[in-house]
């Protein structure tokens, strides 16, 4: 998918760029990427299937040991079980400070918070950045902390005491120059997505609010429209996050840990309620004052907010710690590479079926370098199906790099959003016709897998990996719409003679 997306939008030899980072490159040499001539397919179809028949007769009589597919791999085990312990920590400090999770909010404190909010709303723009700058600020000065603690000496208390506010002074300078640099974690595990991230999280905030009380949300006249946007679909993917759910889902893949989401969350939450809330009532500044256990907006952002994202981060990392993903989709692939009819030559097959189902991408591949779009497509599956431990990216993983310099690399090309979900969708069908020996091979074993499940498992990998990929594209692409409907108003009140709309659209572009 990746090589498909790369060529949609250019018209050089894509070969001369490079896709996948340096290191990623030693893996495939160039002498290794050659593709082979179409008259010799024949000839080496035949002789790879003589091999591949012989090696299917010795397999077949080793039986698959009983665990080998429901096994985890024991450093993705490890991994979770060291996250789980995390996550527990620090829902055990929001227990401490927020109460225990499961006290419910009356419809008294619905209607609270609804009216709190709405007044939030009225000057959503100050708030959010109040909020969003605060957040950052809390998690750095943690990390700042940290470092601190772990370089800390054993002084007397007098001489503790004395420097306390001294490093303090200095605890706060070096966090907020991470936050100016784009070093503090938000910013590290975000990305691109950062310049959007406040806005991310008063959509997170207002979509949660207005599920408490759905019933009045019936819009009859003018009023504060929920923050969310609709999306593009494509592949049984949203290209943008349009549903709390979705959002807590993007907030793990970018590497957010249960410590970013927990007490630093609320607490930039509450603080910028309590000062940048204009006009608020009585007895909602009564609500902020109350013990974090006892008010009505402190128990909203600890249960509805920190506990679900916290809970999320576990279930997305356990979703790709399944058979499927762990085994069956790796093998497959193994064995799809192996395959007679498509040993070297599954980037030939990609493009042919690509350029077969969707001619209208022919013109951009008349200088295109196949050779080498091929091989770059093979590792960018190799990418998706065989790094299934970093799917969930870390901010330093090789996963999280190569998508980012692909994300990159996409945008700079100017490839279109709309391009995905179809090379997604003949990505998927270059692979099916392999489904049904795959299958076959595991009717027997303690880990039966079906087609539809295969095919619902390479989508899901598919969108995992492009999710980080589309994003600064669609970013540009929504920005550049923004323009365009602003300038197009302009120039119908205006009166623009049509020369003069389209330079001023050339300009935006």
């Amino acid at each position: 998918q990746t090589a498909g997306a790369a060529c949609v939008a250019s018209n050089k030899p894509i070969g001369a760029v490079s896709i996948v980072p340096p290191q990623s490159e030693r893996d495939c040499p160039k002498e290794n990427c050659t593709m082979t001539p179409h008259n010799n397919h024949d000839e080496e179809e035949r002789k790879d299937e003589q091999t591949y028949t012989a090696n299917q007769d010795i397999e077949s009589t080793e039986k698959l040991s009983p665990d080998i597919c429901t096994t985890m791999p024991p450093a993705l085990e490890k991994e979770i079980n060291d996250f789980r312990s995390e996550a527990e920590k620090e829902l055990v400090k929001l227990a401490e400070i927020y109460g225990p999770a499961g006290a419910k909010l009356s419809r008294v404190d619905a209607v609270t918070l609804m009216d709190g909010w709405n007044k939030v709303l009225a000057f959503q723009t100050m708030w959010k950045e109040a909020f969003f700058m605060r957040w950052r600020i809390l998690l750095a000065r943690e990390k700042v902390i940290c470092s601190y603690n772990h370089n800390d000496t054993d002084e007397n208390n007098d001489e503790s005491n004395s420097k306390a506010s001294h490093r303090f002074e200095k605890v706060v300078k070096l966090a907020e120059k991470m936050v100016d640099k784009n070093q503090d974690p938000i910013a590290l595990c975000l990305g691109s997505r950062l310049s959007s991230g406040k806005d991310t999280m008063l959509s997170l905030f207002d979509q949660t609010i207005r599920d408490l009380c759905p019933h009045t949300q019936t819009v009859q006249r003018e009023a504060y429209r929920p923050t969310l946007e609709d999306g593009g679909a494509g592949l049984g993917f949203s290209l943008e996050c349009n549903t709390v759910e979705e959002i807590f889902r993007m907030l793990s893949r970018c590497g957010l840990r249960p410590k970013h989401v927990g007490t630093a969350l609320c607490e930039a939450f509450l603080w910028s309620l309590e000062s940048h809330t204009p006009y608020a009532l009585d007895d909602e500044k009564e609500d902020l004052e109350q013990r974090p256990d006892q008010g009505a907006f402190s128990r909203f952002v600890t249960d509805k907010v920190a506990r679900m994202a916290i809970k999320d981060m576990i279930n997305i990392r356990e979703d790709f710690a399944t058979p499927m993903f762990t085994f069956h989709l790796p093998t497959f692939w193994r064995q799809v590479k192996a395959h007679p009819k498509m040993k070297n030559r599954f980037g030939e097959k990609f493009y042919t079926n690509l350029l077969t189902d969707y001619p209208e991408l022919l013109d951009y591949f008349a200088r295109a370098d196949m050779d080498t779009l091929s091989s770059h497509i093979a590792l960018a599956v190799d990418l998706m199906l065989l790094r299934y431990s970093e799917v969930v990216a870390e901010v330093d993983s090789v996963f999280r790099k190569t998508v980012d310099h692909l994300a990159d690399m996409h945008r700079r090309l100017d490839i279109p959003t709309d391009a995905y979900p179809s090379i997604g969708l003949n990505a998927v069908q270059t692979l099916q016709p392999f489904f049904t020996e795959y299958v076959s091979s595991f009717e027997n074993t303690q880990s039966p897998v079906t087609a539809d499940e295969l095919t619902k498992g390479l989508v899901a990998s598919y969108m995992e990996v492009m999710w980080f990929v589309f994003h600064p594209m669609l970013k540009e692409e929504k920005l550049i719409a923004k323009a365009e409907a602003f300038i197009g108003q302009c120039a119908e009140e205006l009166r623009w003679p049509q020369s003069q709309l389209s330079k001023r659209l050339c300009q935006v572009k």
